[in-house]
């Protein structure tokens, strides 16, 4: 018996017609998938840098079989027809041609939006604003969302599926969903409101409720704060409208405010050339805000004389501003100790000076000493410290190690 003869009318009620003209649908689909893999790779290697071939590649792998489906899908939509198979199983096949095609057509375009969603997250990297890094992540979630939906309904269309019925059925019972959502309908006004106002950005330090940290995520239901602990806490947009946002990344100026105790046995003349000693300090230290600060007598204490040190610092960051209080005490108690003058201890400390042997007589140094010894701290570089001078290497932190958390440098 010749072997075309195995094609007959009792192998899936097919003719050998019919068989043939199914591998033809399913040969063009294959020409189709390897002319597509020829000029994709001949693009990569032609229209790409040597590190972008990498990332394009892997992308292009990943979507082969999503590819290739499509081609199945457009090829037997396109085919079927002129096979004369029979009405049921012509329709069944171009049904399972749609589902699949609209499966990978949708898979395809949420790759594309991921893709292109990255591109622009690294072109809004280089901008000032921090505007578009908080949009481009919602209007990706929303295209995403959008792609799912029409997608799904494609498909329920496509199984006979009324469509029209079930959006009505929705809208009929979507008094009783938003009334069992109010928290999530919160969230999303909640969502919308941040975009429209804007009180913080990601990256910023903020401080709602008791949750304070940094911003990494804002979303259309919540957000996501990294604490100073390296812990993630997602944050109901609904409690926004809830609670006061304490924006602390924006503040231009970052206030020190302390006391600065000295025995009571200090000379007047010395009090006098500790305080203007301190301002000549924050006049020389170039983190200072010149327009407004203090260092003024201001009690006497139970067992001490208490300086007020008021001042503010232009710093980004809490690094920054650590580092400018470390210089700033530093430097005082350079002044101090020239000024023959020691920080008291604390009034609970029990001082021995005179128990044994007698007390060390007081000793007092004269006005131009004093005066000369303020003078010196006017000008950053000789007794005052225009930058941090460490007497070892400094023992910086590794900020490259791995899992340092940058939200840590904004805390203070």
């Amino acid at each position: 018996m010749p072997s075309f003869l195995w094609f007959d009318n009792s192998a899936l009620d097919l003719t050998a017609r019919q068989y043939g003209g199914l591998a033809i649908i399913v040969g063009a689909a294959l020409a189709a998938q390897i002319i597509y893999l020829a000029l994709s790779t001949f693009f990569i290697r032609t229209h790409n840098s040597p590190e972008r071939r990498a990332f394009w590649r892997k992308e292009r792998r990943r979507l082969d079989g999503v590819v290739f489906g499509t081609f199945i899908a457009v090829a037997i939509l396109t085919g079927v027809r002129f096979l004369d198979l029979d009405v049921d199983l012509e329709d069944t096949v171009n049904v399972a041609a749609r589902v699949l095609g609209a499966v990978c057509a949708g898979l395809l375009l949420l790759r594309g939006i991921a893709i292109v969603g990255n591109y622009l997250l690294d072109k809004a990297a280089l901008t000032e604003t921090r505007l578009d890094d908080q949009l481009i992540p919602l209007v990706r979630q929303t295209a995403n969302v959008f792609v799912v939906l029409v997608g799904a309904l494609f498909v329920l269309s496509n199984l006979d599926v009324d469509v029209g019925a079930l959006i009505a059925g929705l809208g009929i019972g979507g008094l009783a969903v938003a009334l069992a959502a109010q928290d999530t309908i919160k969230n999303l006004l909640g969502g919308i409101t941040v975009l429209a106002d804007r009180p913080f950005q990601v990256g910023d330090w903020i401080v709602v409720g008791d949750v304070e940290g940094t911003v990494e995520k804002v979303g259309f239901r919540s957000m996501r704060v990294r604490t100073f602990k390296d812990s993630l806490i997602t944050v109901p947009n609904g409690q926004l409208t809830d609670h006061v946002v304490d924006n602390m990344g924006v503040r231009a100026f970052r206030r020190y405010d302390t006391t600065l105790r000295l025995p009571l046995s200090s000379t007047p003349d010395q009090v006098q050339a500790f305080c203007e000693g301190v301002r000549a300090l924050l006049h020389a230290n170039e983190r200072v805000r010149q327009d407004y600060f203090f260092c003024e007598f201001e009690r006497i204490g139970e067992s001490t004389i208490e300086i007020l040190l008021y001042c503010f610092f232009a710093a980004p960051d809490w690094g920054t501003e650590l580092r400018a209080k470390h210089i700033l005490n530093l430097d005082i108690l350079r002044l101090a100790d020239s000024l023959g003058l020691r920080l008291a201890t604390p009034a609970s400390t029990v001082q021995l000076d005179g128990w044994l042997g007698g007390a060390k007589p007081a000793t007092t140094i004269p006005r131009e000493r004093l005066a000369r010894a303020i003078e010196s701290l006017s000008e950053p570089g000789r007794a005052g410290q225009a930058a941090h001078s460490s007497l070892t290497h400094g023992f910086e932190p590794d900020t490259a190690a791995a899992g340092f958390n940058k939200g840590d440098s904004q805390e203070g």
